[in-house]
Order: C-alpha cells, then structure tokens, then sequence
C-alpha cells in the first residue's frame, strides 16, 4: 500500500501498486501526480478545509479557511479546533 502525502506530510489517501498482466504499472508517477493534484485542489479550494488529527488538533488549513476565520496559517496550525 502506498500513501498519498501532502506536501507538509499529512496522509490524504491511499494507492494500492497495480498489476497488469504480471506487469507492475508505473505507480510512482501516479503516486506524484495524485499528490500534486490532491496539493492543488486543497491549496484552490473556495471552500475552506481545515485538516486535523484524532485528538482535534489543526494540522493543515488551506487559504480560505484563513480567510473565513480572519486568522493565518501560523495562528491556525497546532491549536485544538475547539479553541
């Protein structure tokens, strides 16, 4: 199993290694241009997403999320989402 990483090393997804025929597709390619696209539509997103880990701690914002709290990344990042 592969794990889809954003740039800042949060785990968005998962890629299994294919096989065709007995024939290992290029799965590193895949992997990169996922991790670009996936990079690209949270960083473009209009709507704001904020990514946190189990405990309710802000790992990732994108910029609309700042925009819509009022606060930067700085200001966002390892604080409880309950503040």
């Amino acid at each position: 199993m592969i794990f889809i990483i954003t740039i800042k090393g949060t785990i968005i997804g998962n890629l299994m290694c294919k096989w065709m025929s007995g024939i290992k597709i290029n799965w590193m390619n895949d992997y990169q241009d996922a991790v670009i696209r996936l990079q690209a539509i949270f960083d473009d997103a209009v709507d704001g997403i904020i990514i946190i880990d189990s405990r309710g701690i802000i790992e990732e914002v994108n910029k609309s999320a700042c925009v819509l709290f009022g606060y930067n990344e700085d200001e966002l990042v390892k604080k409880s989402i309950n503040m």
